[in-house]
């Protein structure tokens, strides 16, 4: 495909299992240079919202087919692949675009794949365990991408598969652990008191299931209703006090857990404050070590000095961790 700009490319990318009714083309997003910077936001959500007349696949011969069209200021370009009626290079296209090997996985193209995809796709993508798709590999990728629509099943009613993303959570990877976080919280988005029911129960699990429970559930945009951020709160505590009781902190199972505590809690005081400060000043003269530092760490967020610079202050100079 052609870039029209040479700040940003954008590509939409159609896949299989059409439904019947006019469908949505997806865009997905690779950065070139600085996407952010001069994006016309308006004019993408613009052509995402655009609806497609059906396409009858089952009518295409074998072939690769392209189409493009010019919408404002870009061009915009649909490629893809049809075998036995079918577009095969889902695959494909998921790897290529996934920005793996690298620093940062294409999170964009994760949440189009996980709109569109199909419970078949979704389980063929989970599909590449770890000897198959080894951490930051583009293979890892594609069960990052199946992981996160799990969360759209569920979303669907499909509950068993919250079974299937708590063993998710104890994966080897942290992409994919991070991919079941993504998943719980679109369960959230639309579910909010059933995933918190699901969230105390996974808080009493391994470390790994913890953290999974506080990550998918300290995301500012679950955090609207004040009765919500209070049960929240109470999960953090009850997860903070069960560090007192673990032996091995050098287990990787506890450092992830760790590393995602020093964050969450910074998100669900903000979420309400008055209640949130209470719940955190009970750990400030916690003797444990680790439970210091994931308590200096969430005082060092920007949004805890935004929210309340002198109370930050206050607690790092009468309580120094």
């Amino acid at each position: 495909m052609e870039a029209i700009s040479k700040k940003r490319l954008i590509e939409i990318v159609t896949f299989s299992e059409w439904p019947r009714k006019n469908l949505m083309l997806l865009i997905t997003i690779s950065l070139l240079l600085a996407f952010l910077a001069g994006c016309n936001n308006a004019e993408l959500e613009e052509v995402r919202q655009m609806e497609i007349n059906h396409v009858d696949i089952s009518a295409l011969q074998d072939g690769n087919y392209r189409g493009d069209f010019t919408y404002g200021k870009y061009t915009y370009a649909v490629e893809v692949s049809i075998r036995d009626h079918k577009i095969e290079n889902w695959d494909d296209y998921l790897m290529r675009e996934s920005g793996l090997p690298g620093p940062r996985g294409n999170l964009e193209l994760i949440q189009a794949a996980a709109e569109v995809g199909s419970e078949e796709q979704f389980l063929h993508l989970i599909s590449f365990i770890p000897e198959k798709a080894p951490v930051n590999s583009q293979q890892e990728f594609l069960a990052c991408c199946g992981t996160v629509g799990l969360g759209k099943l569920v979303t669907e009613g499909k509950v068993e598969y919250l079974k299937l993303l708590r063993s998710l959570a104890s994966d080897p990877r942290w992409r994919t652990r991070e991919a079941v976080a993504m998943a719980l919280q679109i369960y959230g988005e639309s579910h909010m008191d059933e995933l918190i029911k699901q969230m105390e129960e996974w808080s009493e699990g391994n470390s790994y299931e913890k953290r999974a429970a506080a990550a998918a559930l300290c995301e500012p945009k679950l955090l609207k209703q004040k009765e919500h951020v209070l049960r929240v709160l109470q999960i953090l505590d009850n997860i903070t006090e069960s560090i007192k009781s673990i032996q091995d902190r050098k287990d990787e199972g506890f450092k992830a857990l760790r590393k995602g505590l020093a964050y969450c809690w910074s998100v669900a005081i903000v979420g309400s404050p008055d209640e949130g400060k209470k719940a955190f000043e009970k750990w400030l003269s916690c003797s444990d070590k680790d439970i210091n530092w994931i308590v200096k760490e969430n005082l060092k967020k920007e949004r805890l000095k935004r929210m309340d610079k002198e109370w930050v202050e206050h607690c790092l100079t009468n309580y120094p961790c």
